[in-house]
């Protein structure tokens, strides 16, 4: 709280980049000098309010620092390997009715941004029949048209939804564009 009053309410609009959405994981925070958190709740989607409910005095000591995980949605349709920008702003919170709860006499120092880049992740294999017996992969065993199907969870607990693709001819798949996580591939 940079403003010259305590406030017991302050609003946070969070936008993620185009592509990225909100974790089912419950935010957490931490505080410095006599901040304190009594409660907060987020929204989701690409971009959000969280709105923050506790005793922040003036002083720019008293800091609350919050902790939200999002994710690239699968399948992830941005650039891979290119920075994306994640934007923030503070507002005074609200009341019942909406209201801001109280005045910021100087609203152009309330806004951050951080870039993250995706980078790209993926599964693939072969489906082939071992003619030889020799337990691995030779030339000409791979099968091709075999419908292989991926499904998963990534690290956040989001369940992945079901993929399906066909082998090419020589037997390979590949998936990609994956975010962290379990993956099954079954044929």
């Amino acid at each position: 709280n940079n403003g010259t009053s305590s406030t017991s309410r302050i609003r946070l609009v969070e936008t993620l980049p185009a592509g990225f959405i909100r974790t089912a994981t419950a935010p957490s925070t931490s505080t410095a000098g006599s901040a304190s958190v009594t409660s907060v709740s987020c929204g989701t989607g690409n971009t959000f309010n969280c709105d923050f409910e506790g005793s922040f005095p003036a002083g720019a000591g008293n800091t609350v620092t919050l902790t939200l995980e999002a994710r690239a949605a699968y399948p992830y349709a941005g650039v891979i390997g290119s920075a994306v920008t994640n934007n923030v702003a503070i507002q005074p919170g609200r009341d019942g009715l909406g209201n801001p709860v109280s005045v910021d006499p100087i609203s152009n120092n309330n806004t951050g941004s951080s870039q993250v880049t995706v980078q790209a992740a993926s599964i693939a294999g072969n489906v082939y029949l071992d003619n030889d017996r020799g337990n691995d992969f030779d030339s000409g065993e791979g099968l091709g048209s075999v419908s292989v199907t991926l499904s998963g969870t990534d690290i956040y607990g989001n369940s992945i939804t079901p993929a399906a693709i066909q082998t090419l001819a020589n037997g390979s798949y590949s998936f990609g564009v994956l975010p962290p996580g379990t993956y099954q591939v079954v044929e």
